[in-house]
């Protein structure tokens, strides 16, 4: 789960309770994200705090040779995930969330444009990648949230 999809829910009049309706997912690995994803909270504090007791269960396994395997092709292939994230992020979420759902089949959820040729979605389309990406809305349909 990338952080825009996390964040966005705050916007939420239900917002309370979609978050607590949330965390026994996360507890139970359907909600999973990377270490990135929690540094890039950082600057959403209120959000962080919610999900950061949960932090262990949330996390894949990134580190994984598969994985950090195909970090490094989607950094060769797809330079502008670095481009757009500038130098206040040098190591954005964006290429380890795409490689982890890769490598472990996962459903990538973001809030960025799905239409975008420079983020996330057009990644997940490309040939080589084929990973499925969806919105936050459409994660919280699919949980019954």
């Amino acid at each position: 789960m990338d952080t825009d999809a996390l964040v966005h829910i705050s916007n939420r009049p239900d917002a309370e309770a979609v978050y607590a309706a949330m965390i026994p997912h996360c507890e139970v690995r359907h909600i999973v994200t990377v270490e990135q994803v929690f540094d890039e909270m950082k600057r959403f504090p209120e959000v962080r705090e919610r999900f950061f007791p949960h932090r262990q269960s949330m996390l894949i396994d990134q580190y994984d040779a598969r994985v950090m395997a195909f970090v490094g092709y989607i950094s060769d292939s797809f330079e502008f995930l670095y481009d757009l994230s500038g130098s206040s992020n040098p190591d954005p979420a964006d290429p380890w969330l795409i490689a982890g759902a890769k490598i472990f089949g996962h459903t990538l959820v973001t809030d960025e444009r799905q239409r975008s040729t420079k983020k996330i979605s057009f990644v997940c389309r490309q040939q080589n990648v084929a990973v499925q990406c969806i919105d936050g809305l459409t994660l919280l349909e699919r949980l019954r949230l």
